[in-house]
């Protein structure tokens, strides 16, 4: 045997660096008890680095235990996802599912924007935190209520709360001013319009509680890439058509874009959707945002 044999010499290079994910795919797959299976699928595709969707199932297999995973629970992960069709066995080689079948599999029928997530995370116990902050990481700064998160995932209040508090989301109050309305009119509205409704004597007009937005630090989103080609192929493979309901944007953060918000939305009109009451222009102070009836 020659000593210059580059099959003893050379070690094993694995892949290393965050994980692309796709956070809504995770949270999906963790409602229908298949978190593991869909972690290990991440993983796969992230060892594949050539993009041939197919590996070699030992290698893989020895680099996703190196990274700390029991033999045991990568057993499990690896029966999960092949009994769910996420990746099949051919002989020594497992092959991927691509992209838009994975998402539909695991539940998913949006191709947003993906995600980087280190291996620990994904891999560890709080991997459901990170993975959450990654998810509103799309709606930083953005005014969004736990009940509207709830919709969008089926993650409980406080489920969201606990997430959040672990993967280090701040959290900042967000306040509506309606200039058209004197600070003496806050009673009218509360009882009318706003429940929670208040004079907001430094402005005198009428002020009420907008939901929170959130700071993400420390997550990155991935480049947008191929997001609209494989939500076309999701929307082939579900025969998806045009959506029945239309979901306005609602907050803007200057006068153009609320001058053009405003403007679609009387188009939109004309063909019968229900408009929101208001519409909300950021202002120059941090949290405020001014009403403006639409």
């Amino acid at each position: 045997m020659r000593f210059n044999d580059t099959r003893l010499t050379e070690k094993k290079q694995y892949p290393g660096g965050d994980v692309k994910i796709q956070p809504e795919a995770l949270l999906h797959a963790a409602r229908g008890k298949n978190g593991g299976a869909a972690r290990l699928w991440f993983l796969a595709k992230h060892f594949n680095q050539s993009g041939s969707r197919t590996i070699q199932a030992r290698e893989f297999g020895r680099w996703v235990r190196s990274l700390g995973v029991e033999r045991r629970t990568f057993e499990m992960w690896l029966t999960r996802a092949l009994q769910i069709q996420l990746m099949t066995r051919r002989g020594k080689m497992l092959d991927l599912n691509g992209w838009a079948r994975g998402y539909i599999i695991l539940g998913c029928t949006h191709a947003k924007q993906q995600a980087l997530i280190p291996l620990d995370k994904l891999i560890g116990k709080g991997w459901l935190s990170w993975t959450w902050a990654r998810y509103i990481k799309r709606f930083e700064n953005r005014p969004i209520s736990q009940a509207r998160l709830r919709e969008l995932t089926g993650i409980p209040e406080r489920n969201q709360r606990q997430y959040e508090r672990r993967a280090g989301v701040i959290r900042t109050r967000n306040i509506a001013l309606d200039p058209s309305r004197k600070a003496d009119q806050a009673a009218g509205m509360r009882e009318f319009e706003h429940a929670g409704a208040f004079a907001y004597k430094a402005g005198n007009c009428v002020a009420w509680p907008l939901p929170s937005s959130r700071e993400v630090p420390g997550v990155e989103l991935a480049n947008n890439g191929r997001s609209r080609k494989i939500q076309k192929l999701i929307n082939c493979l579900c025969n998806n058509g045009a959506r029945d309901n239309y979901s306005f944007k609602i907050f803007y953060k200057d006068d153009q874009q609320l001058k053009d918000g405003l403007n679609k939305a009387k188009r939109l009109s004309i063909k019968g959707l229900t408009l929101p009451d208001y519409f909300y222009k950021q202002t120059d102070k941090a949290r405020f945002f001014e009403a403006v009836r639409v």
